[in-house]
């Protein structure tokens, strides 16, 4: 398996965590001590997303 797809699919799977951390947290479901800090986490995931795209189109 090439290493950019096991990278992508880790980042997918960390991606769809901190989601659901993030509308669990506006629910008050649980409490974050660094909840301000999920999104900008969810925005660098995304960066990685399309870089290993236009990776794995190269």
């Amino acid at each position: 398996m090439n290493k950019y797809k096991v990278i992508y699919y880790m980042s997918v799977f960390a991606f769809i965590v901190n989601a659901f951390a993030m509308i669990g947290t506006l629910l008050g479901w649980f409490y974050f001590v660094e909840s301000k800090y999920l999104f900008w986490i969810n925005l660098v995931l995304l960066s990685i997303f399309n870089r290993l795209k236009k990776k794995e189109k190269n």
